[in-house]
């Protein structure tokens, strides 16, 4: 399950996918210019780390654990 959130629009999207995969994110994100608040998931970094638009942050939960 893929969750999506955008709090200034007070909208939610969770996105059912049969695995953990880079399909569903690369679908939903692709065309996304602002932050990204992500959890330490390797995925979002290999798909969206080199775009310009984009700034990928991470969840400071997520970010005190070993990856």
């Amino acid at each position: 399950m893929w969750v999506y959130n955008a709090p200034c629009d007070k909208l939610s999207l969770f996105d059912y996918r049969k695995g953990h995969d880079q399909s569903g994110p690369k679908q939903m994100l692709g065309g996304f210019k602002a932050i990204l608040r992500v959890e330490g998931y390797s995925v979002y970094r290999k798909l969206f780390g080199n775009y310009a638009d984009m700034l990928t942050v991470y969840c400071m939960a997520h970010a005190r654990r070993k990856r």
